[in-house]
């Protein structure tokens, strides 16, 4: 598996079943691993449905280690919280 820093997905995030999307996290995980240096995933808009809450799939980001480290208008995003430490970058994508 290629090295990634950066992961986009789009707004139909928030309608992947629960084990699509563990299934992407472990994906993104496994591939930011063996990159260096700030590693994200960059997402266009939670789009929250019946499937996933926001709350819930921030939840399930936490869980695979993603912190939220930039939020605003239609832009997230979430780095690898062992990326920076405890100190998350605010990624200005804007």
């Amino acid at each position: 598996m290629p090295a990634l820093n950066v992961v986009t997905c789009n707004h139909v995030l928030g309608e992947m079943h629960s084990k699509s999307l563990r299934h992407m996290l472990k994906i993104s995980r496994t591939a930011q691993t063996a990159a260096s240096g700030l590693r994200a995933i960059v997402i266009d808009s939670f789009y929250p449905s019946p499937f996933n809450f926001v709350p819930d799939l921030m939840e399930r980001f936490y869980g695979f280690g993603y912190a939220l480290a930039h939020h605003g208008g239609e832009i997230s995003a979430f780095a690898l919280a062992e990326t920076t430490g405890a100190k998350m970058p605010c990624l200005c994508l804007a």
